[in-house]
């Protein structure tokens, strides 16, 4: 790096060790000007050194972008927004009581998603390492989704634009419900080669698995105003997702693969003993009592 100087004397001083004919073109310089070169030259490497040095040895560097969380409920909000906006890698800095240091990570990261049922089926694999670092406990995560920020914003973009162009404020559940459920089975076919699994391929391709029914199901349904869940359990041909939905006060169990498989342009809104004897099997404690017994 060089100090900056006029025109005329830069060009002496840069080209020195190359030029053999600019050599005696410095000798013109007087030894203060020299000097001053000299002295600024100086103190620009330092200066550049010294940011090197602070860049390589901080141990801000490695955590700098991550949060502080103050108690186990902030740590899961944290982990919960961090994997809302996609974040591959992110750090939390556990700063809360000793006693409730977190020693499961794994349980506390799905508690995390436990009350947001679509950003718990959003992701493949996760991982995870902590160390202790002057009192605070850093986690750092790294996880590996479905879909990507950009894929999910345009989601919810069309999602937007299609709930505007199916729908109207004075429909009831009901009606909102039959015309969201009518365009996903018209438009949306089960992917047999279980590759096409999100609500992002639905929209692109026309193409997902149970999950992205259900996904794309609730995204519709609560855009229109409907209170929705996402229910993941079995049936007899093994993993499945489907979803609950909620019209006028009471909740009915829904699924819109099956009735995409059969045809049924008419939700097959269902009863908590019609899933069961349907031989759908779920954990039922975790979702709200349907309105019919």
């Amino acid at each position: 790096m060089t100090a900056k100087l006029p025109n005329s004397k830069k060009k002496a001083f840069v080209a020195l060790p190359n030029k053999v004919g600019d050599y005696f073109f410095i000798h013109y310089f007087n030894i203060k000007e020299m000097f001053f070169m000299l002295k600024n030259t100086y103190l620009i490497i330092l200066s550049f050194c010294l940011a090197v040095s602070v860049m390589l040895f901080s141990p801000l560097t490695v955590i700098a972008d991550g949060e502080t969380a103050t108690s186990l409920a902030q740590l899961k909000q944290d982990i919960a927004a961090d994997m809302t906006d996609r974040e591959t890698t992110f750090t939390i800095h556990y700063t809360g009581d000793a006693n409730q240091v977190p020693t499961d990570i794994k349980s506390i990261f799905h508690q995390a998603l436990g009350s947001n049922d679509y950003l718990s089926l959003a992701w493949k694999k996760m991982s995870y390492h902590t160390t202790v670092n002057s009192g605070k406990h850093d986690i750092t995560f790294t996880a590996e989704y479905y879909t990507t920020k950009e894929e999910e914003e345009f989601i919810d973009s069309k999602v937007k634009t299609l709930v505007a162009s199916l729908t109207t404020p004075s429909m009831s559940y009901l009606t909102k419900e039959t015309a969201i459920h009518n365009w996903i089975v018209n438009n949306v076919s089960y992917d047999y080669t279980l590759q096409q699994r999100t609500a992002y391929t639905a929209l692109t391709t026309g193409k997902t698995v149970c999950m992205g029914y259900a996904m794309l199901m609730e995204k519709m349904l609560n855009q229109a105003g409907i209170d929705s869940k996402i229910v993941t359990g079995n049936i007899p041909q093994g993993y499945h997702a489907w979803n609950m939905v909620k019209l006028d006060n009471d909740w009915y169990y829904i699924d819109v693969t099956g009735d995409w498989a059969t045809g049924s342009t008419i939700p097959q809104n269902k009863t908590e003993n019609e899933m069961i004897q349907n031989n759908y099997v779920w954990d039922k404690t975790s979702f709200p009592q349907t309105g019919i017994h």
